[in-house]
């Protein structure tokens, strides 16, 4: 069985060489720039992926806190200007909505399905928050806030500035107590 393996290369002529069966049948260059394109394609693709990952962290809203919400409700408000189109009950609605909210998130009061009857006889417990000085306060612009809302008394204008400015000072209150 050894005799039948050469011993040197020399006698090794009968072999084929393997080299060429693997070639394609594109030039170099060809086959160069096909390899650029494709890299070119992968790092667009990276690239747009990459970026739309970029703008939706960068976009991502931040978590406002309660205060913050609360008074971008009242700008919100102020733009809309609802209560010069006419429309005092929204603007009546809105205000509470704002109002109620805030005291709900920032001091887990349970004030936001609450009617006006239940708050006034239960005030204490549900605003534990509210000095004695501004039950007085609270307790009219609560009342003026229901009568509007569900049409027992006219809009006064004046009245609804002064009602913004209270809800915008206890919630301003809140952020010099900080």
């Amino acid at each position: 069985m050894t005799e039948s393996l050469p011993k040197s290369i020399d006698e090794m002529t009968d072999i084929i060489d393997i080299e060429g069966i693997l070639t394609s049948s594109l030039p170099d260059i060809l086959r160069t720039i096909l390899y650029a394109v494709l890299i070119l394609i992968v790092v667009f693709i990276l690239y747009k992926i990459f970026k739309k990952l970029y703008v939706s962290y960068k976009n991502k809203k931040a978590i406002l806190s309660p205060r913050d919400r609360a008074l971008k409700g009242l700008e919100a408000l102020i733009k809309n200007d609802l209560f010069a189109k006419g429309n005092s009950t929204s603007y009546y609605f809105l205000l509470d909505e704002i109002f109620r909210r805030f005291l709900f998130e920032e001091y887990h009061c349970d004030v936001l399905d609450r009617t006006f009857e239940e708050l006034k006889t239960n005030l204490y417990v549900f605003l534990p928050i509210i000095k004695q000085q501004e039950w007085d306060k609270l307790v009219e612009y609560l009342g003026r806030a229901q009568m509007v809302k569900f049409a027992k008394i006219p809009a006064n204008e004046r009245l609804a500035k002064l009602d913004f400015d209270y809800v915008k000072s206890i919630i301003q209150k809140n952020i010099e107590s900080d």
